[in-house]
């Protein structure tokens, strides 16, 4: 069955094929190889390259890519380890704040002295100056503030409450009047 015109390709359609051979070069032409299996192997290297199977991307990098998220993930979790832990480690610094704050409310119920009042007052002081950049800088949360500040108010407390009592305590760094002197008032 002959194909016409519209259903034969380009190369077989009479017209065209004969004004292609009238051409001088037509008769030296040859088909394209589309085969990029043919080719003269001339080195040893040459002839493994040929027998050597085509490898796609991952055929080739599966182990280095393996290996490469491997390392990501251990050297992740160390990163987060070390994060934790400084976090922990913040977590301590503010409880022993806190708990200093406990131990000067302590201290100033059995002070003695107003000296000792004062000395526990600018401990408080310094305290708060340290939670007030703390807050500045961003590093505490609401929860932590409010046991700063109700740790510092019931440090305060304790020591105003201690003062009048303190203040109708004798003298003790004082050393005693002679009794000449106490006679003469």
């Amino acid at each position: 069955m002959a194909l016409s015109a519209a259903e034969a390709p380009m190369y077989e359609w009479p017209p065209l094929r004969a004004a292609i051979l009238m051409l001088p070069c037509a008769a030296y032409s040859t088909a394209w190889r589309t085969s990029s299996v043919d080719f003269t192997v001339t080195t040893a290297a040459g002839v493994e390259s040929a027998n050597r199977e085509l490898k796609t991307f991952f055929d080739r990098y599966s182990d280095l890519l393996y290996w490469g998220l491997m390392a990501m993930s251990v050297l992740g979790s160390g990163f987060a380890g070390l994060l934790s832990y400084s976090k922990a480690d913040d977590r301590v610094r503010k409880l022993r704040t806190l708990e200093r704050l406990l131990e000067i409310a302590k201290a100033a119920r059995s002070a003695d002295s107003i000296k000792a009042l004062d000395d526990l007052q600018a401990e408080i002081d310094t305290i708060q100056g340290d939670m007030i950049h703390e807050v500045e800088a961003g590093t505490l949360d609401e929860t932590a503030m409010m046991a700063y500040a109700m740790s510092v108010e019931r440090a305060q407390l304790t020591i105003s409450d201690r003062r009048p009592a303190v203040q109708d305590l004798p003298v003790q760094d004082l050393p005693p009047r002679p009794l000449a002197a106490v006679a003469s008032l």
